[in-house]
């Protein structure tokens, strides 16, 4: 039995903010050449994948901080479910949590040099488990109840009034892609 499997990459410099291909879930997120900016806004992406290593490029413009909001990864809004890097306040942490309320969460240590920068912040999920690595080096990884056995798609929040830029998305080895 043969596997197909999807690949895609989303850069906003060639295809814009494509509402066929994001919706809007609050603000006004906009394209300032060559960047996605999202500034007190989310979006969510209209495909829904099914294991797969997501790849976000992303500028986070600050080291956390007290009141800072921010959440980027792969969600079903409708299920409550997720497997995101998520900066609440001044801690920087990357959790799973299913539909069923079982949730995990690790620290990470946000490094300064991330700040203002593009940094490659990546989330490898084979059903089984979730691994999550911010520039190519791992930094918490999943393996149980709590990694959502969904559909999910990408997921950008961020509640601050700074703005979180995406410069590229890249979807590989999607078991699922509709």
């Amino acid at each position: 039995m043969s596997q197909d499997f999807s690949n895609f990459y989303y850069d906003p410099s060639r295809q814009g903010f494509d509402t066929n291909l994001w919706k809007v879930v609050s603000g006004a997120p906009a394209v300032v050449a060559p960047n996605l900016v999202i500034n007190n806004a989310a979006i969510i992406y209209y495909g829904d994948l099914f294991r797969c290593d997501m790849t976000l490029n992303l500028n986070i413009p600050t080291v956390p901080i007290a009141g800072a909001s921010r959440f980027f990864g792969l969600s079903q809004i409708n299920k409550g479910c997720y497997m995101a890097f998520v900066i609440d306040g001044a801690v920087f942490k990357a959790v799973v949590f299913d539909a069923n309320g079982n949730t995990n969460s690790t620290v990470i240590t946000f490094e300064p040099t991330w700040a203002n920068d593009f940094v490659d912040y990546k989330i490898t999920w084979d059903g089984a488990f979730a691994s999550f690595y911010v520039d190519g080096t791992l930094k918490a990884r999943f393996d149980d109840i709590s990694v959502p056995n969904f559909p999910l798609s990408p997921y950008i929040a961020n509640a601050n009034v700074d703005a979180v830029k995406l410069n590229n998305m890249q979807i590989m080895s999607a078991q699922t892609y509709i």
